[in-house]
């Protein structure tokens, strides 16, 4: 039997657990003993439902408004935004991941961007891999590339800004007795990573050797969606109720569209005023929402994302980080979708309307399936497992 720790740090979407289901299922098969530390223990009941997986809570960082970089523009400016900006502050969450890593003896960490697990596992010398999508997995480049790929960068803010990420993740290791790494990358990018994206939609421009597994809708996930009666084309919505609702909601009406959507958090005033749409109260099955929707509307996440284009629907985005404003603009990059960013979104119905009637965007959608149809969930999980090259512990037995 193998010990399998996975873990959770950063980030807030439901993808950081999803895409484990099924490799999760193929572990407690095979007899191995996993655990999950998860920001959120709630939505990882949730998702694991019935599977025999350890489930802790882990502490998370937080760095002050006022504290930020704005913009940022590399993976280190986005960790000193997220915790990482305080030195004393990493020492001290450093040690609760040890403590709560060390006595697991884990022969595998899977670290979905869970920067501090990764230095943990330097410490603990536990075979770590870190996982993720491409904003959540820095190259292994020094210096790291700009985000902002086509904007000018002020390269030397970049450098001193790595350099100082570096030396708050040094202090921490030292504290640790552990010797100090040459460059952000070595410390936390690991020998073995697990890239969930497709090269069109990393977030990074400059990823030598990539290797993508892919992502791929989880089945059987979540409640059917359903949807208004009447004529006018299916568009389904996963929303961020502080991002514009309205103004989308009214688009969707103004294009006569048929609209079901998930908007987790929001108020029973919003739902009341738009009877015409169907609100989802609890996660949607993606997979079947894909199959049966024209279109999709959304705030560039990711994981959902990719369902719907795997499914060769046409999208529109609504992003309001930087994460999700770079995958707007591969969406349009790609030609399968348009995006409306928070700041600047132009004409919301204009935009739907287009992805709704234009042809060439569904066309895009459709080639993109047709490059990765040979992919699905349990393949991604066949192929982490086999990455994994752990003993089937039914064997041993």
């Amino acid at each position: 039997m193998s010990r399998v720790v996975f873990t959770w740090e950063l980030g807030g979407g439901l993808g950081h657990l999803v895409r484990y289901r099924a490799l999760i299922g193929l572990l407690c098969q095979a007899g191995h003993e996993v655990s999950f530390l998860a920001r959120d223990v709630a939505r990882a009941r949730r998702v694991f439902d019935g599977q025999p997986v350890e489930l802790v809570e882990v502490p998370a960082g937080f760095t002050p408004p006022a504290q930020r970089i704005s913009p940022p523009n590399s993976f280190a400016e986005v960790l000193l935004n997220s915790g990482f900006a305080d030195a004393a502050e990493v020492c001290a969450r450093l040690r609760r991941w040890l403590d709560l890593l060390a006595p697991r003896a884990a022969d595998v960490v899977i670290a979905d961007y869970s920067p501090t697990a990764v230095l943990a596992g330097r410490v603990l010398g536990l075979r770590t891999i870190a996982s993720g999508n491409g904003f959540y997995l820095p190259p292994a480049l020094t210096p790291l590339p700009p985000l902002r790929y086509w904007e000018p960068a002020d390269r030397g803010q970049l450098a001193r800004h790595e350099q100082r990420l570096l030396g708050i993740v040094n202090a921490a290791l030292a504290t640790c007795g552990v010797p100090p790494a040459a460059s952000v990358a070595e410390a936390l990018v690991t020998p073995t990573t697990f890239v969930h994206s497709f090269a069109e939609f990393d977030h990074c421009y400059e990823r030598p050797h990539a290797s993508y597994l892919g992502a791929y809708p989880s089945a059987e996930f979540g409640a059917a969606p359903a949807w208004p009666a009447g004529p006018g084309p299916r568009v389904f919505a996963y929303l961020d109720p502080e991002v514009l609702l309205p103004a989308l909601l009214s688009a969707v009406r103004d294009v006569g569209a048929r609209l079901c959507v998930y908007a987790p958090g929001v108020d029973a005033a919003t739902v009341a005023a738009a009877p015409d749409v169907v609100w989802m109260h609890e996660p949607v099955d993606l997979k079947q929402a894909a199959e049966e929707a024209d279109a999709y509307l959304s705030n560039a996440n990711i994981n959902s994302m990719m369902v719907f284009l795997l499914a060769g629907k046409p999208q529109l985005v609504v992003p309001y980080t930087l994460e999700k404003y770079l995958v707007g603009r591969r969406l349009e990059m790609l030609g399968a979708g348009l995006s409306a960013p928070r700041r600047g979104p132009g004409d919301i119905g204009a935009k739907l309307r287009a992805v709704l009637t234009q042809r060439s965007y569904r066309r895009a959608a459709e080639q993109f399936a047709g490059r990765y149809a040979h992919g699905s969930e349990a393949t991604l999980a066949a192929e982490m497992l086999h990455r994994l090259a752990l003993p089937d512990a039914r064997k041993i037995n």
